[in-house]
């Protein structure tokens, strides 16, 4: 994949995530996944893991892709203050980072594993 085609993905998702973060919610809460948060935390986790993951495979910094996604979701929330529908929170902020954390995490763990894998399958048979 070109580096343009990789930032492009950065771009789709943040426009994805932004279109999801304004719009009405449906005004239900249900627990997430085991139960320990809501699963609006596990979709803010989500959604900033796979910006973060995508920063980080586009820039190849794992910390370039927590910080725009931190960043990020910074903004996003300070955006969703000035909708009347929805509202800026810290537990959401928290959750944005722990997920940016986990998918640059994952995003580089993917492609050492690619690496080891392809520096492996080209080395001559014995």
């Amino acid at each position: 994949m070109s580096t343009r085609s990789r930032w492009l993905v950065v771009a789709l998702l943040a426009v994805v995530v932004l279109v999801a973060s304004l719009v009405p919610a449906g005004g239900r809460t249900f627990a997430g996944p085991f139960g320990a948060f809501g699963a609006d935390k596990w979709l803010h986790a989500i959604a900033y893991a796979a910006i973060a993951g995508a920063v980080t495979y586009a820039d190849g910094r794992a910390l370039v892709g927590v910080l725009a996604a931190v960043a990020y979701g910074g903004v996003v929330e300070l955006l969703q203050a000035g909708v009347p529908y929805r509202s800026a929170s810290a537990l959401d902020a928290v959750a944005n980072a722990v997920g940016a954390t986990i998918g640059a995490a994952v995003a580089l763990a993917v492609v050492a594993a690619s690496e080891r894998y392809g520096a492996i399958r080209s080395t001559p048979d014995r």
